[in-house]
């Protein structure tokens, strides 16, 4: 975690290790949630290992808004800076291993060390152009371009996905990602 903190949010080695602290280390067996959908969250996830999804529940259906890989933060944004209710849960799609840190501890270290305040805005303008690299590409790009860059970020993890969760991300029917994923298999380019 250190590492991921120096490399992609530009922090020193002593402030890497002091917000690191803060983290503990829990595991999510497959199926288990992280958050559920209706409940506050009051916590920060750092994914070591494993693949989440994060999902809204539309009827008895669920709508995976997206898929968080190793190396990555992990939080249900909206409730932890409103703190309102989640929409949505975060639920380990296989057996996951996190480092969690409760707000109310980053709090109290962002009033005693002012990078905290950095990090957090930091952390926060990567996940708004996340999400508006999400919606620029649901409205500009076809299903398969979405499922080529959904495959060129995390390749390996997202061939063992099940087939329903990544026709749900793409907003697409599991028979239609078939198709997409059959005509992609035979250019030679692809293979």
């Amino acid at each position: 975690m250190v590492e991921f903190l120096m490399e992609q949010h530009r922090l020193s080695a002593s402030q890497a290790r002091s917000f690191e602290l803060l983290f503990q280390p829990i595991q999510l067996r497959k199926r288990e949630r992280f958050i559920e959908a209706g409940e506050l969250c009051n916590k920060v996830g750092y994914l070591e290992t494993g693949v989440l999804k994060c999902v809204y529940v539309k009827g008895e259906q669920e709508v995976v808004d997206e898929f968080v890989f190793p190396k990555s933060m992990v939080t249900s944004y909206r409730s932890f800076i409103t703190s309102t209710p989640s929409r949505k849960a975060i639920v380990a799609l296989n057996d996951c291993h996190l480092r969690v840190a409760q707000k109310e501890a980053i709090e109290v270290l962002a009033r005693q060390n002012p990078f905290v305040e950095s990090l957090s805005r930091k952390i926060t303008e990567k996940h708004y152009l996340a999400v508006h690299d999400k919606l620029e590409s649901f409205r500009l790009d076809d299903a398969s371009t979405r499922y080529l860059q959904l495959l060129q970020s995390a390749p390996q993890l997202v061939l063992q996905l099940p087939q329903y969760e990544l026709a749900s991300y793409l907003n697409i029917s599991p028979e239609t990602l078939s198709r997409i994923r059959r005509r992609l298999a035979s250019r030679p380019s692809f293979s």
